[in-house]
């Protein structure tokens, strides 16, 4: 969890996200995201597939109730405005 969120929060270049560590790159958030989430599935895929479909029923859950407060925006928005003004200043 932590090493996604900081993959997320690094790639976006979050301004409220400053790491400490010297030699930090989103690149290797993103790696230890995903030998964490294999190595979960070596151990005991089962569990660990019930635990990833927890986290989604949780997830579409609380998606379900946040639409009825206001909308703040959420990283994937954040995700999707980096890549476009990426793209639109290499043109």
């Amino acid at each position: 969890g932590i090493n996604c969120s900081c993959f997320l929060l690094g790639f976006i270049q979050a301004p409220g996200f400053r790491p400490t560590f010297r030699y930090f790159h989103w690149s290797i958030s993103l790696i230890g995201c995903i030998w964490c989430l294999g190595l979960a599935l070596v151990i005991d895929a089962v569990m660990a597939l019930f635990t990833i479909a927890l986290f989604f029923i949780l997830l579409w859950y609380n998606h379900k109730m946040a639409e009825k407060q206001k909308d703040w925006g959420d990283v994937f928005d954040s995700v999707k405005y980096n890549v476009v003004t990426k793209t639109l200043s290499s043109l």
